[in-house]
């Protein structure tokens, strides 16, 4: 893959808000749009990732997805996570991107 390629990378995190991981999404993302690639971060809702992805050149695609908590998933956490997960699996299809970065196991499965 060479410097612009056209390449499509989606970023497919299963939070907006900032922590480790999505701060390792965001130290890519210059690399990723200097090269000419289209990069798009889909998250659930618009918090910090958001902004910041696009001030970086990302475009941001929210998805409904959770909100789920750290740890112990209660019976209605998975009842909610099987329900969305068609949803977000046919948002990832739309994109048709060639690389798919999945930030997160929750989001794994759909990807």
């Amino acid at each position: 893959m060479g410097t612009g390629s056209g390449r499509k990378i989606l970023f497919l995190d299963q939070f907006s808000e900032l922590g480790g991981a999505q701060q390792c999404l965001l130290d890519l993302l210059p690399a990723v749009v200097a090269r000419g690639w289209t990069a798009a971060v889909m998250a659930p809702g618009s918090g910090e990732l958001a902004k910041r992805a696009a001030a970086l050149g990302a475009d941001f695609c929210p998805v409904c997805f959770g909100p789920f908590t750290a740890g112990t998933k209660s019976i209605s956490d998975v009842l909610r996570f099987a329900r969305q997960m068609p949803r977000l699996a046919r948002q990832i299809a739309r994109w048709k991107a060639d690389v798919i970065y999945v930030n997160g196991p929750c989001v794994l499965l759909a990807a």
